[in-house]
């Protein structure tokens, strides 16, 4: 619960830094790359992460990198205020609170559709627009495969689950047989 807390403190410092300079795209962009790259290099993320190293050479590393790939003052800023403070070991879940909060601000909702094989794109787009038009916002859908619900849909969007599986039906069904 602190993680949660200490990350939305610093997602919301720099949704509002984003805010106010007109780079809130630019600075999800950025964070995700950063993040990115962090899970693809493991020593890179032992060397950032662990607090054993010493902050000026995380800095300097911090410095290395994003002078090759061209990131903003403010994103480099912000990483290094992470480092001084003890707080790099957030970053992903700094990622996702930004993430979230760009999302809301922009008015998307993410639905997790869960299907037995993956979907057309036709049958996607048809979710998408049925979606939209029921919550009057723009979704961006994340498929998941699971064989174990027969057939049928599960919709999970802002907290809610739409459960439309074969698998739901028949333990719908058994359940009015028994009473």
């Amino acid at each position: 619960m602190i993680n949660l807390t200490i990350a939305r403190r610093y997602a919301e410092a720099l949704i509002s830094l984003g805010k106010d300079d007109g780079n809130l795209e630019r600075y999800e962009q950025e964070l995700s790359s950063f993040n990115k790259l962090l899970k693809e290099n493991e020593e890179l993320a032992e060397c950032l992460l662990n607090p054993i190293y010493h902050n000026d050479n995380k800095k300097n590393i911090i410095n290395l990198i994003l002078d090759k790939i061209e990131f903003s003052e403010n994103i480099k800023n912000f990483l290094f205020l992470l480092v001084d403070k003890g707080r790099i070991i957030y970053f992903d879940e700094i990622c996702k609170v930004y993430q979230n909060r760009l999302d809301e601000i922009s008015g998307v909702v993410k639905a997790e559709v869960t299907v037995t094989e993956p979907l057309t794109k036709k049958q996607k787009n048809k979710i998408q627009n049925i979606l939209s038009k029921a919550l009057n916002k723009k979704v961006f859908i994340e498929e998941k495969i699971d064989t174990n619900i027969i057939g049928g849909i599960i919709t999970e969007v802002e907290d809610k689950i739409y459960d439309g599986s074969i698998k739901n039906q028949i333990k719908v069904i058994k359940e009015k047989l028994i009473s």
